[in-house]
C-alpha cells in the first residue's frame, strides 16, 4: 500500500512498536528533578526532626532522673536527719525568770540557767562509772545547752525543736525570786517542781541546790553515785533505795548493785542482801555478781566468794560485758581472774594479771595501783625480792584533790608489805604493816575478817598470846581466814585438840581451798604426825596443783620420815613453781645433807643465802656453809 496506513482504531503498527522510545521533553525532566529534590529535603527534615526529638526525649529523661534522684536524696537526707534527731539525747536548760534587780546586778535568767547547767554537767562528768551509757534512759554527754528565751527562725532553732520532738530531751526550767528571808528558787525537771530558799548572800549555794535536785530527778542513779564519791553516803542511799525498790525495770538491778556498793563501807551483810536482790531481778548481771563476790570475801566466806567470782568472770568474758563501759569490763576481768588464780595458789598467774592491768585503760585507779597488787601476789608466790622492788615505789599523794587514789595506794602498799614481811617471818615489821593497813582509811576493808585474823596470828608469833586470843575471839565463826587464825593460835598455844577443831571447821566450810589443809598439816608435822601431815599436804596439792607451798611442806614431812630422796623430788616440784624461794633452798640443803651429798647441799645453801631468808633459816644456812667443805 502507498503512504502511511494506521491500524484500525488508532492501534500502533508493528513498525511503531519496533521503533526505539522517544526522549521526554525537557520541561518534564526538570519537573521530575524538582520533585525528587523536594522529597529529599523533606526526608532530611524528617530525619533531623526525629533526631532532635530523640535528643529532647533523652534530655527530658535525664532531667527527670536527676530530679527524681535529687528528690530521693532529699527524702533520704530528711529521713536520716530525722533518724539522727530521734536518736539524740540532749539537755536543755531554759532561761530562768529572775527579778529585775538581780538582773541589774548581772544575775539575769540566762546567768542563773548557765550556773545550774554547770552544776548539772559537773555531776554528769563526775558520775561516770562501770555502767555503760547505753543502759541509761537518757545520757546527754556534752549535748547540753541553755536555750535562748526567744530566737528568730533558724536552722539551729529548727534542729533544737526536732530533737525535742523526736529524740530524748531533758528540760530544766525555773524561777528565781525574792522572799522576805532572802531568795527563793523553784526548779522544774522531769515533771516535778522543787523549791529552795537561802539568804540573799548565798545565791551560789541556792543554784547549786537547784542543780543537784534537778540532776537527782533526771538521773537518780548517777546522782547517787556522784554523792557517794563525794563522801555523802547517806544522801546516796536516800536516792538509790527508792530507785531499787520501785524504779523502772531496767534500773532496779543496777540500783541494787550500787546500793550494795555504798553499804559495803558500813554493813557487809546488808550489802550482800542488796547485791543478791539485784541478782533476783537479773540473774546474769555481771556487776551484781562481782559485788556479791566482794561482799562474800569481805565476810570471810571464801568458798562462796570463789564460786561467785567464777560466775562473774564468765559473764565478763561473755555477751553481758556490753552492759559495762569497756574500761571497767577490762579491769574487772583482769582483777577477777587474778583473784581466782590466787585462790587456787597460782600466784604468778595472778601477778601476771596485775601486770596486764597496768596496760589497760584506767578505771577506779586499777591501773595506777596495779604494781602494788603485783607485789602482793609475788610475795605470796615467795618471790620476795621482786615484791620488795615493786612495793618500794613512793606512795601516791592526794595531789589535785584525788584522795581516793592516795587511800587505795596506801592500803595496797600496806597489804603487800605485810605479806613480804610474813614470807621471811619478820613479825614486828608485819605488825607495823597491818597497823598501816588499818589506818589507811580504806572503807572497803572489813577489819574483823581482813585485818584482825592476820593481826592475831602476828601477835601470837611475837609471843603475845593473850592479846592474840582476845582479838581472835572478836571475829566471826563462819569466816575462813578467822578459823585458820584460830587454829594457828591454838597450835602456838600448845592446844593441839583445839587447833584440830578449828582447822577441821575451816576445811569444812571451804573444802576446795588448799590453805587450811596445808596449815593443819604443818600443825600435825610440828607435833610429830608426819604421815597425817603428808595426807593433808597432798589434799592441798589436789585443790591447788600450782601452789608451791604444799609441795615444799610435803617435802619437809618426807624428810622428817627419813625419806630424803622423796623429799628432794617434792622440793624440786616446789622450786619449779617458786624458783626464788630462799627458805626452800635451805630445805633442799638439809635434804642433800641427809643423803650425804655435801657439794649439792653447799650449792643449795649458797643459793638460799643469796635470797631473802628468815632469821632462823639464815643462821642455819650460814652455819652449814661454814661447816661444809668448800668443794
Amino acid at each position: 500500500m502507498d503512504g502511511d496506513v494506521k491500524a484500525p482504531g488508532g492501534a500502533q503498527t508493528g513498525e511503531e512498536l519496533a521503533a526505539p522510545p522517544r526522549e521526554p521533553a525537557d520541561d518534564q525532566g526538570l519537573a521530575g528533578m524538582s520533585l525528587l529534590g523536594r522529597q529529599r529535603r523533606l526526608l532530611d527534615e524528617q530525619i533531623h526532626t526525629a533526631r532532635t526529638d530523640r535528643l529532647r526525649a533523652r534530655i527530658s529523661l535525664a532531667r527527670d532522673l536527676l530530679l527524681g534522684l535529687l528528690a530521693l536524696v532529699l527524702v533520704v537526707g530528711a529521713l536520716a536527719y530525722a533518724w539522727i534527731a530521734s536518736r539524740s539525747e540532749t539537755l536543755v536548760v531554759r532561761p530562768f525568770r529572775a527579778p529585775s534587780d538581780l538582773a541589774a546586778q548581772g544575775v539575769d535568767g540566762v546567768v542563773a540557767a548557765n550556773r545550774v547547767l554547770d552544776v548539772l554537767q559537773a555531776q554528769h562528768r563526775g558520775s561516770i562509772g562501770a555502767r555503760s551509757s547505753e543502759t541509761f534512759p537518757i545520757d546527754w554527754e556534752e549535748e547540753a545547752e541553755v536555750a535562748p528565751a526567744e530566737e528568730p527562725p533558724s536552722f539551729r532553732a529548727f534542729d533544737r525543736w526536732l530533737r525535742g520532738r523526736l529524740g530524748r530531751q531533758a528540760v530544766v526550767s525555773g524561777d528565781l525570786y525574792r522572799t522576805p528571808e532572802g531568795l527563793g528558787l523553784t526548779v522544774r525537771a522531769g515533771g516535778e517542781a522543787m523549791t529552795f530558799a537561802a539568804p540573799a548572800s548565798d545565791l551560789d549555794r541556792l543554784l547549786t541546790l537547784g542543780g543537784e535536785a534537778a540532776y537527782a530527778r533526771l538521773q537518780p542513779y548517777r546522782a547517787a553515785l556522784h554523792r557517794w564519791r563525794q563522801g555523802r553516803a547517806v544522801e546516796a542511799l536516800e536516792l538509790i533505795s527508792p530507785l531499787a525498790r520501785s524504779g523502772p525495770a531496767g534500773e532496779r538491778a543496777w540500783a541494787y548493785t550500787l546500793w550494795a556498793h555504798v553499804l559495803r563501807a558500813s554493813d557487809d551483810e546488808a550489802a550482800l542482801r542488796a547485791a543478791r536482790s539485784a541478782l533476783a531481778i537479773d540473774a546474769e548481771h555481771p556487776a551484781a555478781w562481782r559485788e556479791v563476790a566482794s561482799e562474800l570475801q569481805a565476810l570471810g566466806r571464801a568458798e562462796a566468794a570463789l564460786a561467785a567470782r567464777r560466775r562473774a568472770l564468765r559473764l565478763l568474758k561473755g555477751g553481758r560485758r556490753a552492759d559495762l563501759e569497756e574500761a571497767a569490763a577490762g579491769q574487772w576481768r583482769s582483777a577477777v581472774a587474778a583473784e581466782i588464780a590466787a585462790a587456787d595458789g597460782e600466784y604468778f598467774k595472778a601477778a601476771g594479771e596485775a601486770a596486764r592491768s597496768a596496760t589497760l585503760p584506767e578505771f577506779e585507779d586499777a591501773a595506777l595501783t596495779a604494781f602494788r597488787r603485783q607485789a602482793l601476789w609475788l610475795a605470796l608466790g615467795r618471790d620476795v625480792v621482786a615484791a620488795r622492788r615493786l612495793n618500794s615505789a613512793p606512795p601516791l599523794t592526794a595531789d589535785g584533790g584525788d584522795a581516793a587514789s592516795a587511800i587505795a595506794d596506801a592500803a595496797s602498799e600496806a597489804r603487800a608489805a605485810y605479806e613480804i614481811h610474813r614470807a621471811v617471818e619478820q613479825w614486828p615489821a608485819a605488825l607495823a604493816a597491818l597497823d598501816r593497813l588499818a589506818q589507811s582509811g580504806d572503807g572497803r576493808l572489813n577489819a574483823a575478817t581482813e585485818i584482825w585474823p592476820q593481826r592475831a596470828v602476828t601477835l601470837a608469833r611475837l609471843g603475845r598470846l593473850p592479846e592474840a586470843r582476845d582479838l581472835i575471839e572478836r571475829t566471826p565463826r563462819d569466816c575462813y581466814p578467822c578459823l585458820r587464825a584460830r587454829g594457828e593460835i591454838a597450835f602456838l598455844s600448845g592446844d593441839h585438840g583445839e587447833a584440830d577443831r578449828w582447822y577441821f571447821e575451816a576445811t569444812r566450810i571451804a573444802p576446795s581451798l588448799p590453805f587450811a589443809h596445808a596449815e593443819w598439816g604443818l600443825a600435825k608435822l610440828a607435833r610429830g604426825d608426819a604421815a597425817d601431815a603428808v595426807r593433808l599436804f597432798r589434799k592441798a596439792q589436789q585443790f591447788a596443783p600450782r601452789w608451791a607451798d604444799a609441795y615444799r611442806y610435803e617435802g619437809d614431812a618426807l624428810l622428817a620420815q627419813g625419806r630424803a630422796g622423796a623429799a628432794l623430788r617434792r622440793y624440786d616440784e616446789a622450786a619449779e613453781r617458786a624458783p626464788h624461794w630462799g627458805g626452800l633452798q635451805v630445805a633442799r640443803g638439809r635434804a642433800f645433807e641427809a643423803r650425804r651429798q655435801a657439794r649439792q647441799a653447799l650449792k643449795a645453801y649458797r643459793k638460799g643465802a643469796a635470797l631473802p631468808l628468815s632469821v632462823a633459816d639464815r643462821a642455819h644456812a650460814s652455819a652449814r656453809m661454814a661447816a661444809l667443805p668448800p668443794r
